[in-house]
C-alpha cells in the first residue's frame, strides 16, 4: 500500500527539480524557497481540511517538528543553490549518499552494525559517483575523484543530503504524535516555519520581487501544488512503512531527473550520468533493504 505513495513522490520530486531549475534562472534560491513555501502552505492546508482533520498535538510534536524545520532550512538552501549553479543530472544522483549518512549515523550513535550487503551498497554508491564525473575526455583514473570533491555544487549537495538524512527521523516522530494521525500536518507546520525563516534573506538579497513573482507565477503555482502533493504522499509513505524502504523508492527520482535534465535542458554526458545513477541506485537498494 505504501509503494505507490513513495513512487509518486519520486516522480513529483523529479518534475519539481526541473521546474525549480527553470525558475531559478531568474531568481536566487532564497526567493525561490520563500515563494514556493508561500504558495505551498495553502495547498497543504486544503489537503488536510479536505481529506483529513486538524489533529491534536503535544510537546513532542513541536520539538521534533522544530528540529526538522531548522535542518530543512539549511539543507534546502544548500540543495537549491547547487541546482542553480550546476546541471540537475549531475546534482540529483548525489541524493544516493543520503542512506550512507544514515547508516554511519546509526553506527556511531546506536551502534547499528552495517552488514556485508550494506558495505557493498556503500561501495556501489561511491562507484556510481565516480562514473558521474567520468567522461570521454577523462585523462586518468584519479581525475573524476578530484573533480567530484572540487565541485562546489556537489559539496553543497553532500551537506544538504547529510542534513536530510536526519530529518525523516524527526518527521516520523512528529507524525506519530498527531491524534488522529495526519501525515501532511507535520509537513504543513514545518512549511510555515521554513517560509517564515526564508522571509528575511529573501527580502534582503532579492530585487524586483513582485516582478519576478508575476513573471514566474504559473510555474510557482504548479510547483506549489506538486510540492504539497509530494509532501503529503511522502509523509503517508513514512507512516505506512519502514523509513529505509520509503527512502529507497524515493531515490528512483535520481534516474527520472537525469532523463528529464537531458530532455529539457540538453545536459551533456548523459550516458555516464545515467550509468552512475543506476549503479548508485543499486547501492541504495542494497544499503537500505
Amino acid at each position: 500500500m505504501w509503494f505507490p505513495y513513495a513512487l509518486s513522490f519520486a516522480l513529483i520530486t523529479s518534475v519539481t527539480v526541473i521546474l525549480a531549475k527553470k525558475v531559478m534562472m531568474g531568481m536566487n534560491e532564497y526567493l525561490y524557497l520563500f515563494l514556493t513555501g508561500l504558495f505551498t502552505i495553502p495547498v497543504l492546508f486544503f489537503i488536510i481540511v479536505k481529506f483529513y482533520t486538524i489533529p491534536n498535538i503535544d510537546q513532542t510534536f513541536w520539538v521534533n517538528t522544530g528540529a526538522s524545520t531548522v535542518l530543512n532550512v539549511f539543507a534546502a538552501i544548500c540543495a537549491y543553490r547547487a541546482i542553480k549553479i550546476a546541471e540537475v543530472s549531475l546534482i540529483s544522483p548525489i541524493s544516493a549518499f543520503n542512506p550512507i549518512f544514515t547508516a554511519i549515523i546509526s553506527l556511531l550513535t546506536i551502534h547499528e552494525v552495517i552488514n556485508p550487503k550494506g558495505w557493498l551498497g556503500i561501495f556501489l554508491i561511491c562507484l556510481g559517483a565516480y562514473f558521474l564525473q567520468r567522461t570521454k575526455s577523462t585523462k586518468n583514473f584519479l581525475e573524476p575523484i578530484k573533480l567530484f570533491f572540487s565541485n562546489q555544487a556537489i559539496r553543497l549537495s553532500l551537506i544538504a543530503y547529510f542534513l536530510w538524512a536526519l530529518t525523516p527521523i524527526f518527521q516520523k516522530v512528529s507524525i506519530l504524535h498527531t491524534d488522529p494521525q495526519v501525515p501532511p500536518f507535520a509537513s504543513f507546520v514545518g512549511m510555515i516555519g521554513t517560509t517564515l525563516i526564508y522571509t528575511a534573506p529573501a527580502l534582503k538579497f532579492s530585487k524586483n520581487i513582485l516582478g519576478l513573482t508575476k513573471k514566474y507565477l504559473k510555474l510557482l503555482i504548479l510547483i506549489a501544488i506538486l510540492s504539497a502533493i509530494g509532501q503529503a504522499v511522502a509523509f503517508i509513505a513514512f507512516s505506512l512503512t519502514n523509513l529505509g524502504f520509503a527512502t529507497a523508492v524515493f531515490k528512483l527520482s535520481m534516474l527520472f531527473t537525469v532523463l528529464l535534465g537531458w530532455l529539457f535542458f540538453k545536459e551533456h554526458d548523459i550516458k555516464e550520468r545515467l550509468l552512475g545513477s543506476t549503479v548508485m541506485l543499486l547501492g541504495v537498494l542494497l544499503l537500505v533493504m
